[in-house]
């Protein structure tokens, strides 16, 4: 029954590795490669549109300096600081307002766009060439929603330099709703710059920004990414917007609250306004200095990683497709060996229950390796029967004393030098991490035999102790990790023998029990004048506090507990080494890890 079950455990391991050299690998490349590639065109994407909204706030900034352009030529147009000035004094109003509205007329039509310009006197007289309304006595936004003239003046004559208006809606013509920004400045006459003429307005469509942001809010990868652009003053009302309803509006007030992110929230309201179902929206934001008006973009991804996705699903299925062949030889091959080493096994098998002229058949179908060994297995079966039959000639006194004798002849340095005969066997077959092991294996069997009664340095045991911790990483495929920190000053310190290994090896046999994973085990070693503080700490699974409390308590003994003798053996050995100037306490909290502080006389 014990071989049947190291049979199945050996296919298993040989299924086991192969699934961990060839399927785990195809799997992880590809995990790999969907996260960078994904990663990559994320990035990409977003660089493109950060690009996009510099191009857009570039556009905005040269549309605008056309009209700050015309803007200059009004307010430092001489004819118009002269009839002003005769408007301000009342001479001849009503000529005056002619000839000003014609002069306004003619500058109206210099660019796309102008709706309207108005010129506002210090005492409140209006003078305006009007195209939505096609009138001289009624403004389509003057003294309209938010925009009074006596405000407009006094914001516009503070400053020297233009002011933006943000976008209103101005009027409903023909069936035609017209949503007009503005940009003013003082009228300045360069004969006295510092007299108050007035200030004038161009009221510009709000569909010369609307076409900006249109222009330029296609994706140099894919013109098919569907987005939006809208832009905001510095107080969040709307500037330009698909939906024409929100434009002059606070957008706080549209806004869902319950959206953890502004990201989140203008995503919702691109959603809601254009009735859309952006699956992967992304938004990118941008300043603009010039206007201190905020360019935002929420395009879709989706038509971007369409492609990818594809691939990615032709790479799953080609994936699947490889595992499954692996799969087939892995079956195939694990299936050969196992036969191969079953023979072997059935020869064992028979040979256990005491017959001898069982012997491995052998062909050509059985692998190089275990035909050798069931080449050596038939020559020691049959040179063991040889052995037999000289044995049964012996009286058993004389077996036990050719036992003894044998078992005398296995002494350190025979075992020592059967190690390293193993140690090159396993170099000449590249099997080098058992050679690392098998050297490590020696070196802990010499520091622990030889003897083991007398002191050593400290760096010589945290060297041991260092091989004592590789094995374990090895044995437990490297589930944990080890940090070991040592004062320069206690290096050559002397200390007995394997004080620390037994609560190493509890964290690791036992804090680490069932952890996969993400174990870190520490070793401290600190200088504290006449003592050396030695801290032992893992994350591990911990103890119950009815055992922490047991094993520090210096006058009750641990019963029934096999793993914590270990412990009590070097409590006892501390006490006899250094009496009470040695102490040892254990911290542990189930869940979260163990922390050992031993303190011992710096020697």
């Amino acid at each position: 029954m014990l071989i049947k079950s190291k049979s199945r455990s050996f296919k298993y391991k040989l299924i086991f590795s192969f699934v961990v050299v060839s399927i785990i690998p195809i799997l992880l490349m590809q995990a790999i490669a969907y996260y960078n590639i994904t990663s990559t065109m994320r990035e990409n994407t977003k660089q493109l549109m950060n690009m996009n909204l510099i191009q857009t706030s570039k556009s905005l900034d040269a549309t605008l300096s056309v009209y700050d352009n015309l803007l200059y030529q009004l307010y430092t147009n001489d004819d118009i600081v002269k009839l002003v000035e005769d408007v301000n004094k009342e001479k001849d109003i009503a000529v005056k307002f002619n000839q000003l509205r014609r002069l306004l007329h003619s500058f109206s039509n210099a660019k796309d766009g102008i709706k309207s310009i108005t010129i506002i006197t210090p005492n409140g007289k209006t003078i305006y060439y009007d195209k939505i309304t096609a009138s001289t006595l009624k403004s389509s936004w003057l003294d309209k929603g938010v925009y009074h003239k006596q405000d407009i003046y006094n914001k516009v004559s503070s400053t020297n330099n233009t002011t933006i208006l943000p976008t209103q809606f101005a009027a409903e013509l023909g069936g035609q709703r017209y949503y007009l920004f503005h940009i003013g400045h003082r009228i300045i006459d360069y004969m006295d710059i510092n007299k108050d003429v007035g200030v004038i307005m161009i009221s510009i469509d709000e569909e010369v920004i609307n076409e900006v942001c249109n222009d330029n809010k296609r994706s140099a990868v894919n013109e098919k990414v569907s987005s939006v652009n809208f832009i905001l003053d510095k107080e969040n009302n709307m500037i330009t917007f698909t939906d024409k309803d929100l434009i002059g509006k606070n957008i706080n007030e549209y806004l869902d609250e319950k959206e953890e992110t502004l990201d989140n929230r203008y995503i919702d309201l691109v959603k809601r306004t254009n009735k859309t179902d952006y699956e992967s929206a992304i938004v990118n934001t941008l300043f603009d200095h010039v206007t201190g008006w905020t360019i935002v973009n929420v395009a879709d991804q989706k038509y971007l990683f369409e492609k990818i996705y594809s691939q990615q699903r032709m790479t799953v299925v080609v994936g699947l497709l490889a595992i499954f062949v692996l799969i087939g030889i892995i079956i195939y091959i694990t299936n050969r060996l196992s036969g191969s080493v079953g023979r072997v096994l059935n020869a064992m098998k028979i040979v256990e229950q005491g017959e001898l002229s069982a012997r491995v058949e052998v062909d050509d179908s059985i692998p190089q390796e275990i035909l050798m060994i069931a080449v050596r297995f038939n020559k020691m079966i049959s040179r063991l029967q040889e052995l037999m039959e000289q044995v049964k000639a012996a009286t058993f006194k004389q077996k036990e004393a050719e036992i003894r004798a044998l078992e005398a002849q296995i002494n350190p340095h025979f075992l020592y030098n059967t190690l390293d005969c193993i140690n090159w066997m396993a170099i000449d077959h590249n099997e080098y991490e058992v050679s690392n092991m098998i050297n490590s294996l020696a070196k802990i069997l010499r520091y622990s035999i030889d003897k083991s009664n007398t002191m050593v340095y400290m760096h010589e045991e945290i060297d041991w102790l260092k091989q004592y911790i590789y094995l374990q990483q090895t044995r437990m495929k490297y589930t944990f990790e080890v940090e070991i920190d040592v004062d320069e000053e206690v290096l050559y310190c002397r200390i007995h023998k394997l004080l620390f290994q037994p609560f190493v090896e509890n964290s690791i046999i036992h804090g680490f029990e069932r952890i996969k994973r993400g174990g870190v085990l520490t070793v401290g070693v600190k200088d504290n004048d006449k003592n050396i503080l030695v801290n032992l700490a893992d994350n591990g699974k911990g103890m119950p506090q009815h055992t922490v409390n047991r094993l520090n308590s210096k006058l009750q003994s641990i019963e029934n507990e096999d793993s914590h003798i270990g412990i009590e053996n070097v409590k006892e050995r501390l006490n006899m080494y250094y009496g009470s100037d040695a102490d040892v306490k254990i911290e542990s909290i189930e869940g979260i890890g163990t922390t050992v502080y031993i303190e011992i006389p710096k020697l």
